[in-house]
C-alpha cells in the first residue's frame, strides 16, 4: 500500500470515528411536556361548565351536583367517566 492510499484511508477512518462519537452522544435537550391548562389539576373539581366548539357546532356541558348534562341537547345526561377523561386529557395532552 502506498503513502497516498494510506493517507486517504487514515483520513476516512478519522471521519468515521468522529461521526460515530457525535452520533452516539446523548441528547441534552429535555422534552418537557407543556400543558394546555397547567392549573387545571388544582381546580378540576370546581369545573361546572365546558364549552366545546367546532367549525359547525357548539355544545355546552354543565354539571349539576355530580352529574354532567348536555345543555344544548335538552339536558341529556353525559357519562361522568367520559367528561373526566376529557378533563384529564386537557391536563395532560398527548402530542
Amino acid at each position: 500500500m502506498n503513502t497516498k492510499n494510506l493517507t486517504v484511508l487514515a483520513i476516512f477512518t478519522i471521519i468515521i470515528v468522529i461521526a460515530a462519537v457525535v452520533l452516539t452522544q446523548p441528547n441534552d435537550i429535555s422534552h418537557e411536556q407543556k400543558k394546555f391548562f397547567p392549573n387545571l389539576a388544582s381546580i378540576i373539581n370546581e369545573v361546572t361548565e365546558i364549552n366545546i366548539q367546532t367549525k359547525d357546532n357548539t355544545i355546552t356541558l354543565v354539571r349539576n351536583d355530580k352529574q354532567w348534562f348536555a345543555k344544548d341537547k335538552h339536558n341529556y345526561p353525559i357519562d361522568m367517566a367520559k367528561v373526566n377523561k376529557l378533563l384529564l386529557g386537557a391536563m395532560n395532552p398527548l402530542y
